[in-house]
Parts: C-alpha cells; structure tokens; sequence
C-alpha cells in the first residue's frame, strides 16, 4: 500500500485522487491546505487527516508519497523538500517555473532512487495513442501541418485569481501550455520553437495576458498552437488538427474525445485504421473501380482505392479524462513496484515541456 499525502486540495485534486485511488495499491491518508475549508472538504471525502503544516507532511514517517496540488509557484520548493524527507513525488503541472530548478528536482530524485513526475496525463488517452499509432504507423502519408485552437473559458478566473500572476503561474505558456507541448512532442518528436506572442486585455490599470500563441517546426513542418482565456464557460471548445498527404485527422475537446478522419487509402491500410480506431461510423465517399486511376499530389502518384470519412467518439471528456487520469497512476505504480517498468511518461516530459514553455515565454515578452 502506498500511503499518499496531498498538498493542496481544491476541486481539481479531489477530481485527481478520486481517480488515483481506484488504484489498489494508493490511500490518501492525509492533506494539507491553507484554506481549512478545502481540507476538510477533502478529509471528508477520502477519510484522511488534517495537517496544519506542509511540515507534518514532509516528516510524517507513514507517508510514502506526496501528491503536490498548489499553485505552480510553490511546485519547486514542496517537490525540493518532499524529496529531501524521501518521499516520491506526483506533482500537478508545471514542474515548476524555471528550467534549473526542475533539472535539479530530477537529479535529486535520481539519487535518491524515488519517484519525481508531473501529472502530464494526456499521452495515456486512447484518442491520442490512436492518432501516434497512425503516425508510427505513416497510414496517412507524411505529416504536413497541424493547429491547436483553445477557446478556453475566464469565466470562474476572477480578476484576482492567482493565474493571471506570472510570478505565481507562469503565464500561460508555463501553467497551461505544457501539456499540449508534451502532447505534441509525443506524437512528432522533437521539434523546434519558431516564434511566439501574446495579448493583453487592461483592466483597472492592470494588465492580463489573456491570449498566447506559439509555432513550433517538426520535421520541416509547421504547427500553430493557441490558447485564449476570454470566453463564456458554456462556449470552451478545442479543436486539433492534422494534414498529412492523402488525408486530415480532427480532435476535440482538450482532453481529446471524439476524432474524425478523411483519407485516401488503400485497402491494407485502410483496414489498419479500423483496427486501431475501432470507429463507430464509417462513410466509403468514393470506391475507386477503375484500376488505372491515378492522383497525385507532392510529385508523386497515389492509387487509393478508397475515399473514406471515419469517426469515432469515446464517452465524454470527463469519462476520458478519469480514464487518463487512472492509466497514469497504473503506470507510475507499476514502476514504484517494479524499477524495469518503462513508462510512458516520466520527468523528463515535464523537463522538456517546460523548456519550450519558458522558451516560448521569453519570447513572447520581447514582442510587446
């Protein structure tokens, strides 16, 4: 049994202990946050006791494991102390909001030998390994672009709130945009920044960095990644977007649910696909009789022998997001019990992610 104790318990850590606790092997067994209310509100949930102190946490010799839930800003200085009182670490993203404070949390937690990850968890939805299988898979052809457009909501993010503090959160980039930089790097690769921008809305003579965009080259190709936080709850909306040679992908909801493909293909692949989708519905548009038809496209000659639109939709975003939820924490305790697990996602994401966060944040500030 892994013994949990959680720092920071608004809405969204009950969300995630909820689901980390169907696992077997974890039991939250206390928390602490400076609003008492929220700990008790949790304490009542999970059945754990209160702390006053993030000190009690840190040297109650019961707790194997801490889950980290606060605001980015305090991420580095609780991850730092957890794993000096030997504790494994789940920390909620950013890792934290410098480069070299996360590179020494990794090497700390190396030496030690204890578990140091960022709840980074969109690798473990099954829309987002179907798109990397057909990407592995090159069913589609050769990347050519992609979009990501967040239309997220400000609506329960008031004036005051913590996230419009850079000191606190980040900015953007930092406190939301890792995990769509992790995302991306998971299904291309490595890429490369381009180039980013923000937006401000004034208020009260303050200023609100509402919007931020940024472009990243992976493999000679372009992505443009958006997010602007200025909208109604009720219209939040997403939408990701893949062109390849002989067809497109579409993804929606931040959390991806539901994908769509239009594609030219040919029969073996074609079938590949409906095995990795497993699709709902699938539209043949154009059946190709002719045997000597061609179509071309980037100097080369293509025979599809199918046009074909497929869709598939998991239940909803919240279904899918417990699920991820639940496929993380499977995975990190299969590495606390076994060392040789490799896992699908690990420290170095949050690393990486971070660096083109900051990258893309530095950026930014030079082009106002």
């Amino acid at each position: 049994m892994i013994k949990v104790g959680i720092i920071g318990s608004g809405e969204f850590a009950k969300f995630a202990m909820s689901e980390f606790v169907k696992n077997e092997n974890i039991n939250a067994v206390a928390v602490f946050d400076i609003n008492n209310e929220n700990a008790k509100s949790f304490s009542h949930t999970f059945k754990c006791k209160i702390y006053t102190n993030c000190d009690e946490l840190y040297s109650d010799p019961s707790i194997d494991l801490i889950y980290i839930s606060s605001p980015p800003s305090f991420h580095y200085a609780q991850s730092k102390e957890s794993l000096l009182n030997g504790k494994h670490v789940i920390c909620e993203k950013p890792v934290a909001l410098k480069v070299n404070e996360a590179e020494e949390l990794a090497s700390l937690a190396n030496e030690k030998g204890l578990l140091y990850v960022v709840n980074l968890m969109q690798p473990y939805n099954p829309v987002s390994q179907i798109v990397k299988s057909i990407i592995d898979n090159n069913l589609l052809g050769s990347f050519l672009h992609g979009y990501f457009e967040n239309y997220a909501s400000d609506e329960f993010l008031g004036e005051n709130h913590w996230f419009w503090d850079k000191d606190i959160s980040g900015g953007i980039f930092i406190e939301h945009g890792v995990h769509f930089f992790d995302l991306y790097q998971y299904w291309l690769g490595n890429y490369k920044l381009l180039h980013a921008s923000q937006l401000i809305r004034t208020k009260n003579n303050r200023n609100y960095y509402d919007c931020v965009q940024a472009v990243i080259k992976v493999n000679e190709r372009i992505v443009n990644i958006y997010h602007g936080f200025d909208q109604p709850k009720m219209l939040d909306r997403q939408e990701f977007k893949f062109l390849f040679e002989y067809g497109d992908i579409t993804l929606n909801d931040w959390v991806p649910s539901q994908i769509s493909i239009n594609g030219l293909f040919i029969k073996e692949n074609l079938q590949k696909v409906r095995d990795i989708v497993q699709a709902d519905k699938v539209d043949f548009i154009k059946v190709f009789k002719n045997t000597d038809h061609q179509l071309r496209s980037r100097f080369k000659d293509y025979k599809p022998d199918f046009f074909v639109s497929i869709h598939k939709k998991l239940e909803n975003k919240e279904t899918v997001y417990r699920l991820a939820l639940r496929n993380f924490i499977n995975d990190q305790v299969s590495w606390l019990q076994n060392k040789q697990h490799k896992r699908l996602v690990t420290i170095k994401n949050a690393i990486d992610s971070l660096k083109i966060a900051v990258e893309a944040q530095e950026i930014a500030d030079k082009t106002l």
